[in-house]
C-alpha cells in the first residue's frame, strides 16, 4: 500500500492525528477483518505505564473515504481487556477503510496520542 496516494483532506492517512495527549499510546495495535464487517483490534499489554492505567477507554475511529463517512466508537473497553471488535455499518462490505485507536482516561480529562492502525478491506 503506498500511503502517499491515500488522503484526506490532502494528508496522507498514515500521518493524520486525531488526539495529542499525555497519556501513553498503545503499545503493538494490530487490526484484521472478520466476517460480517467487524474489525478485531489487539494491543500489547504495557506493564510500564508512565502516564496511563489499565482503565483507560478505548476510542476507534474509522473512515471510509468511499461513503466520506467516519465511524466513532467511545468505548467502555479498558486498555486492560487488549481486544475489542467493532461492528461496522453492513453496508460496508467490501470497502476499505482506515483505522485510528487511542486511550481516553477513565475520568475522560487526558487522552493519549491517536495511533493510525491502517487500511482495511471490510469482508
Amino acid at each position: 500500500m503506498n500511503l502517499w496516494n491515500k488522503s484526506i483532506w490532502g494528508c496522507p492517512y498514515a500521518y493524520v492525528i486525531l488526539s495529542v495527549g499525555d497519556l501513553d499510546e498503545v503499545l503493538l495495535p494490530e487490526v484484521e477483518t472478520a466476517a460480517t464487517q467487524q474489525l478485531i483490534i489487539t494491543w500489547a499489554l504495557d506493564t510500564n505505564l508512565q502516564f496511563g492505567h489499565p482503565t483507560d477507554k478505548v476510542t476507534v475511529v474509522v473512515y471510509n473515504p468511499a461513503r466520506d463517512r467516519f465511524v466513532l466508537a467511545r468505548t467502555s473497553v479498558m486498555r486492560s481487556a487488549l481486544t475489542y471488535t467493532l461492528q461496522l455499518p453492513l453496508d460496508y462490505e467490501g470497502d476499505e477503510v482506515n483505522v485510528w485507536m487511542n486511550f481516553v482516561s477513565a475520568n475522560g480529562k487526558a487522552v493519549s496520542n491517536s495511533t493510525y492502525l491502517g487500511e482495511m478491506l471490510v469482508v
